[in-house]
This record gives C-alpha cells, sequence and structure tokens, in this order.
C-alpha cells in the first residue's frame, strides 16, 4: 500500500482543518519527528466530548492519512464568554472619519489597559468610508496582535436583513502557507462607521485566540 503521508506533517495546516469542525474555538498540534505527539483543543460545551475528538480522529486520518489516539488529544470546554473574558478581547473606544480630498478613518481600541490606534487614508471616490474604517479597524488589531498576521479585507456591505441595516464583512487572514476566511456582521445602530469597525471586530475576535496561539508557535 503506498503510504500517504511522504511530506512532512504541517501542525499548522490541521490546526486550520480542526478550527474549521463544529464546536472548536481553538486547536494546537505539537508534532514530533514523524507523529503528532499533543493536540490540544478549547471547545463549546454544546457537543459531547467524544463527539468532538471522533471529528479530529476522522478528519486527521481523511485529510492528512495521520493516525491519532484519542488520549493524545487534551480537550478543555468552556462557554464562549468565558473564553474571551480569560483571554482580554479587545474594545472598541472611537470611531473617527474625515470626509473630503484627504478622506481618512481613526479606528481607537483598549485592551488589557493599553490603547491602539489605527488609521487608513483613501483619496479615491472608490473606496467607501465604511470600507476605510475596516481597514483602519484592522491596522489597530494588528498592533493587538502582532504584524506577522496579515489580513486583507474582502467585502463590505450595508445591507438589509429583516428590514433592519446592517454591515457585513469578509476578512481573509494569510499566515505563511494558509490562509482563513472570517466573516462579521452588526446591525447600524447610531452610525454605518461605527458598525462597520463592530463587523470587522465580530469577525476577528472569534478568532483571537488562535491568533494568539499562531503568534506564539510562530515565535518559539
Amino acid at each position: 500500500m503506498m503510504d500517504r503521508r511522504r511530506r512532512p506533517l504541517d501542525a499548522r495546516s490541521m490546526e486550520g482543518q480542526i478550527n474549521k469542525i463544529r464546536g472548536v474555538y481553538a486547536a494546537q498540534v505539537v508534532v514530533g519527528s514523524d507523529n503528532v505527539d499533543e493536540i490540544h483543543v478549547i471547545a463549546s460545551p454544546t457537543r459531547k466530548p467524544k463527539q468532538i475528538v471522533r471529528d479530529i480522529e476522522s478528519m486527521l486520518l481523511v485529510n492528512f492519512g495521520v493516525r491519532v489516539d484519542y488520549r493524545r488529544i487534551s480537550l478543555v470546554q468552556m462557554q464562549e464568554e468565558q473564553l474571551f473574558r480569560a483571554e482580554g478581547r479587545p474594545r472598541l473606544v472611537t470611531v473617527r472619519s474625515i470626509e473630503g480630498p484627504n478622506r481618512r478613518a481613526e479606528v481607537e481600541m483598549e485592551k488589557d489597559g493599553h490603547l491602539f490606534v489605527g488609521s487608513a487614508n483613501g483619496g479615491s471616490d472608490d473606496v467607501s468610508t465604511i470600507r476605510l474604517v475596516c481597514m483602519a479597524t484592522i491596522e489597530a488589531m494588528k498592533q493587538v496582535l502582532g504584524e506577522s498576521v496579515k489580513y486583507r479585507i474582502d467585502e463590505v456591505e450595508q445591507i438589509t436583513v429583516n428590514e433592519t441595516e446592517t454591515i457585513v464583512v469578509a476578512v481573509t487572514l494569510q499566515f505563511e502557507t494558509t490562509q482563513e476566511k472570517l466573516f462579521g456582521i452588526c446591525q447600524v445602530r447610531n452610525e454605518p462607521a461605527d458598525a462597520a469597525a463592530r463587523a470587522t471586530l465580530n469577525a476577528v475576535n472569534r478568532r483571537l485566540l488562535i491568533l494568539k496561539q499562531e503568534l506564539a508557535a510562530a515565535s518559539n
């Protein structure tokens, strides 16, 4: 039988696929020379632990040709609210937009007592104000998480959902060999610019813990 696993094990690719499993918030894979030594997972309590572990085992076997004993999978279940409280979720402080020939957006965020200000310029009218705000939000998040994470704003749309004005944002996170699509949505309560910043945070915050793990793994 042909060996399906000839290339080196890619922990980051495995983590990306595990993160797509229903109920998984974050995953970290530790590989040895030719084996998966440990898998650490934080997941929602809405699914049974055995179901999540079996999904991980099956996915790794089908996608990577890797058999992992369930005893190597460490699973912790937490409510999403508890997870983000523990992580110190970034808080939106101020959104500013300036129209005219030197159009500009600034977004200020606070995390753990530190302020982070992101800005984006757009002299062309082709770039909408809400897109500039999303770009500025991403720039602030780069300061929070580190420059080694690359973001791209794919789409920003103001749409009506059930007679409610809403901002929808699609973001791509680009790592060295993999990328991940994230989506955020926020109802327009005051200004579209404020909703655009919150929709961007809605997309990125749900992967904040994973991003921090990626950065920590890359620095080791």
